[in-house]
């Protein structure tokens, strides 16, 4: 909550789902999915909606896989996975069926994604509801989630995920066009399964088990989301699996007789099981073979195939092959289209090969034209197109506007062909590209930015690092605070750890190192990674310890402090704080010393050492209303306000705790409203919010309680605020008499609090005492041990006072402290 911790969330007027705004005295209502009718469809251009898939031709087989899926649309759960590794033809298998078995108009809202493109579930989101009569723009990514589950549950509604690998931990940054099957490395592989946006994991929870639901989702990936599994690595009942495997002989041989391979139906039979059955290795096969030189379109062409080794390295070689049979000219080309990171328009190649100056991005910042490096490539770009697309090395999408794509194990072969100065030499170009192309100076969606973004990409590609950074800094440096998109941010600073976050981002300036540290944590930290911001405050620490920088290195303190105390890691939070309030002293800086002496109190609390930690925030206030800091000053009424909460609950028997806490809550409020601080940053008003919520409930004004804590609720959704959300979610499960509302919240709490230790205590504690009204002793000491375990942190006395004591009352085991 310190202003040091954090960027501001910079965001017009909020509004709920209603499009009312949110003022100081506005009545908020929530509506979860379910709740209302979701808004008729809007006229469709072309069916499916959304993306469409750059299909190969003469797609043949897979007849049961087929059948099972129309057999799942009709009376499945809403959740299927379409499993296999790369090259298998998950995607021509969806896209097939969904075009030639699904009844387009019994599914009218069939929806098609793809990941490969558009990676962020954030962005899908924003560009997909719309397709789906949902304007997206005046309701918050989270409950752009709810109103898409509501959609799913009442409509048949029908989404395909293509290729949702790209949107898990293990293929997550810019540089997943390029990247194979195998893992990143660095993590576990079961975490690599994670999702990278929270959002998704909340929507596939949302999805799980939905065995009544009309609308249908099907996931087609190289790894099953983890979400999707429970405790013991299986699928959750109420979600179904296919893993898909080679394709069948017989099937093969048509497909080889489809596309004009000549030979007898055994020979092609033993042909394709020499490659395993993997339809991409059989499709550059039959490429090869039509385009012999000795023998064109005869399967004997093959004989000069090196078939030994395993599987895996024959299909390499028939890769190699293809693209050594290529000429210079289309290599190259094949190798610039493979540094794109996704389908690329026709007329874009034709501008990039044919060059010309033109304003642009980069123009606007130069104040003048900028001419695209001149073409290395001489070649007939239609006629290097069809040889491609002949060879089965490219694919073509002409449902509106051409767009080429590549399969992305081709795309990763034809990346890595390129010599690192060529690689750089082909960015620059791409670079110079997208720098041309024009794009709103005051942006209003992400959309808007996909150029800029595209710049961005190439520039770092290219090696231009510092250039990357300062367009960073220019133009992308607010989709956090603008957009609440911390996760596509994320990604854009993770593209300058080119060896992994174990490393330093690659910068010869460690100024500039620390920078994107402090920033990467900082998106961690709001999005609800608080491990990751650890990891990353860490290695800016030590950058700042090596030159001796005590300012930045005060500040970045306070920041893992923070993130420390929510993970509970309270010992080493101690440490920090102290440390912090120890470097100020020696450079003079009193308002960063009141900071943590802030930060001490708000941690001392949490320790149940009450005296010591007003005794802090007594301290750091008299600093604040000295400099007329009044955020700061808000923040320290907020912490006495969260201070009486904790003693109220080790303390229950003094109910005067309660109306002294929502005295200095109302204090915290006034100080938002009065000066302002709600805007443009509304952080600080979910903090209002919430802590009056909480102690009005604790004071027994549950109606009031009721709607701020509501309110606390819409704003943090509207900005992604992660890491409260949980808390928030906690004390409206506190305050719901209905039994189902009461264990959706807690659920929801449970998810939101994930690696928030303190959170996840307390969440425990709250199921604990809602199975102990239903006399459900077992459920109550499992739930109360959890508390326990979790509130005990680094053991006495750095441990979570309150839920201790209430963990040891509920098991029927309370210690005197």
């Amino acid at each position: 909550m310190s202003e040091e911790s954090f960027k501001g969330i910079k965001i017009g007027d909020i509004q709920n789902s209603t499009g009312v705004a949110i003022g100081p005295d506005a009545r908020v209502e929530i509506h979860y999915h379910g709740d209302v009718l979701p808004p008729p469809l809007p006229p469709a251009e072309f069916w499916p909606r959304g993306h469409a898939y750059a299909a190969a031709p003469h797609f043949t087989g897979r007849a049961g896989e087929r059948a099972a899926l129309s057999d799942w649309l009709a009376h499945g759960p809403a959740v299927r996975v379409l499993r296999a590794l790369g090259g298998f033809g998950k995607s021509a298998l969806a896209w097939h069926w969904l075009n030639h078995d699904v009844d387009g108009t019994a599914w009218p809202a069939a929806l098609w994604w793809n990941f490969y493109e558009e990676r962020t579930f954030e962005t899908f989101l924003a560009e997909a509801l719309p397709q789906l009569g949902i304007d997206p723009r005046n309701i918050s990514p989270r409950q752009q989630v709810n109103v898409l589950l509501s959609r799913l549950a009442q409509t048949n509604t029908l989404l395909i995920f293509d290729g949702f690998e790209r949107a898990l931990r293990a293929f997550g940054g810019m540089e997943a066009a390029y990247q194979g099957d195998e893992a990143t490395g660095g993590k576990q592989e079961v975490e690599e399964r994670d999702c990278i946006s929270p959002l998704a994991e909340i929507f596939l929870s949302g999805c799980m088990g939905r065995t009544e639901w009309p609308g249908r989702l099907l996931l087609t990936t190289r790894l099953r989301p983890r979400v999707l599994e429970g405790h013991d690595g299986l699928l959750v009942q109420g979600v179904c699996e296919t893993e898909l495997t080679a394709l069948d002989k017989a099937d093969a041989a048509e497909f080889f007789h489809a596309v004009g391979v000549r030979g007898t139906r055994a020979e092609l039979e033993a042909l394709s099981e020499t490659y395993g059955g993997h339809p991409l290795a059989l499709r550059l096969l039959a490429g090869l073979i039509l385009t012999d030189p000795r023998q064109p379109g005869d399967v004997a062409a093959t004989a000069r195939l090196d078939v030994t080794g395993d599987l895996v390295q024959r299909h390499h070689h028939v890769l190699e092959q293809a693209y050594a049979s290529l000429s210079t000219e289309c290599q190259r080309l094949l190798c610039y289209l493979a540094c794109f990171r996704g389908p690329v328009a026709y007329d874009a190649l034709c501008t990039i090969f044919n060059p010309s100056p033109r304003l642009g991005i980069l123009g606007h910042l130069f104040k003048r034209p900028i001419q695209n490096t001149k073409s290395d490539v001489d070649l007939d770009l239609d006629a290097a197109l069809r040889d491609l697309q002949k060879r089965g090395l490219l694919h073509a999408e002409t449902r509106a506007a051409t767009q080429y794509d590549l399969h992305p194990i081709v795309r990763r072969y034809a990346y890595d062909r390129l010599a690192a100065p060529d690689r750089a030499s082909a960015h620059t170009r791409l670079r110079d590209y997208f720098a041309a192309i024009e794009s709103p100076p005051k942006p209003k969606t992400l959309e808007d930015l996909a150029p800029v973004i595209d710049l961005y990409h190439h520039t770092v590609r290219a090696g231009q690092y510092v250039e990357a950074f300062k367009l960073f800094l220019n133009r992308l440096g607010n989709l956090d605070t603008q957009f609440g998109a911390y996760q596509l941010q994320i990604e854009l600073l993770r593209a300058f750890f080119l060896d992994g976050e174990d490393h330093p981002p690659h910068f010869t300036d460690e100024g500039y190192q620390a920078w994107t540290l402090n920033s990467l944590a900082n998106c961690y930290h709001t999005s609800g990674q608080p491990r990751l911001a650890v990891t990353a405050y860490e290695q800016a620490i030590a950058i700042h310890e090596k030159h001796n920088d005590k300012k930045r290195l005060n500040t970045v303190l306070g920041n893992l402090a923070a993130v420390q105390i929510q993970i509970g890691a309270l010992r080493a939070a101690t440490d920090n704080l102290r440390r912090k309030i120890t470097l100020c002293r020696e450079i003079g800086d009193e308002f960063g010393e009141a900071v943590g002496h802030q930060g001490l109190g708000h941690l001392r609390a949490y320790l149940g050492q009450w005296e010591v930690a007003e005794q802090e925030l007594a301290e750091a206030l008299r600093t604040f209303a000295k400099q007329n800091e009044k955020e700061s000053q808000c923040v320290i009424w907020n912490y006495r306000a969260l201070a009486g909460l904790l003693q109220l609950r080790a303390s229950p028997s003094h109910p005067a705790l309660a109306k002294s806490a929502v005295t200095s809550a109302r204090c915290a409020l006034k100080l938002v409203n009065k000066h302002d601080l709600g805007h443009p940053y509304p952080r600080n008003y979910v903090y209002a919010y919430w802590l009056l919520g909480a102690t009005l409930r604790a004071d027994g004004q549950l109606a009031e309680a009721e709607q701020h804590l509501h309110k606390a609720l819409t704003i943090c959704r509207d900005i992604n605020m992660m890491e409260v959300e949980a808390d928030i979610l906690i004390e409206l499960g506190r305050l719901a008499t209905d039994e189902a509302e009461a264990e959706r919240l807690l659920a929801a709490a449970l998810r939101a609090g994930y690696g928030y230790v303190l959170q996840e205590a307390d969440v425990h504690l709250e199921l604990a005492r809602r199975a102990q009204s239903r006399g459900q002793q077992a459920t109550v000491r499992t739930h109360a041990q959890a508390a326990l375990q979790l509130a005990t942190c680094d053991g006495e006395p750095y441990v979570y006072r309150a839920a201790c004591t209430e963990a040891q009352v509920l098991l029927g085991n309370e210690t005197t402290k």
